[in-house]
């Protein structure tokens, strides 16, 4: 597990981040910094079928497989769920959201996929973060990953910044967390040596 973890991680976040600037950059009037991350799979969009086979469908598996690897290496399955939950929430926002009727049953569902890969994320983080206390920088980790995703949110809840900022901050925590944690785990061969 101990080099599968790494490789899931590692490689999920670089798809995930060569597929975004690259379809963002082909789709014409696409802003990287204030448009929503879902309009790159928004029904209309040129390059909606790439994007949500690969930025979500296929980046939600390679989380989903992060996640269960890494709870393999801690010995926690309720982690391992959570993850595994996040990456398939993740995986099932390339349901295609209507941008301009956002109540069709679509748009719905994948506000709620969007919802439940956060949902996920923050119950795995919160149990590393309680749980683990015999790692101690797996702790530390999980709960400043899990700190400093609120306060995307807050700004947002006060008009501070727009919703697909506080969005793409929120997903640079996440993204921040996975590479941290795969690098702490190459080259380790025993769970004493946790470094995520």
């Amino acid at each position: 597990m101990y080099s599968v973890t790494p490789l899931l991680g590692l490689v999920s976040v670089g798809l995930f981040v060569t597929t975004f600037f690259t379809l963002g950059i082909a789709t014409p009037q696409y802003d990287l910094l204030h448009d929503y991350i879902s309009m790159l799979g928004a029904q209309g969009q040129p390059f909606a079928i790439w994007w949500n086979l690969i930025g979500f469908v296929s980046v939600g598996i390679l989380f989903a497989g992060f996640g269960w690897a890494y709870s393999r290496i801690i010995e926690d399955n309720w982690v391992g769920l959570f993850l595994m939950i996040s990456g398939v929430g993740f995986a099932m926002g390339a349901i295609p959201a209507d941008f301009i009727n956002p109540d069709v049953p679509f748009s719905k569902a994948h506000f709620v996929s969007i919802c439940l890969a956060l949902a996920g994320w923050c119950l795995g983080l919160a149990r590393i973060g309680h749980k683990h206390s015999g790692f101690r920088m797996g702790r530390m980790s999980a709960n400043l990953a899990g700190l400093f995703a609120v306060f995307p949110m807050i700004a947002m809840a006060t008009r501070l910044i727009t919703a697909p900022v506080a969005h793409r901050l929120v997903l640079v925590v996440v993204l921040a967390w996975v590479v941290y944690t795969s690098i702490g785990f190459i080259g380790k061969k025993r769970c004493s040596q946790y470094p995520g």
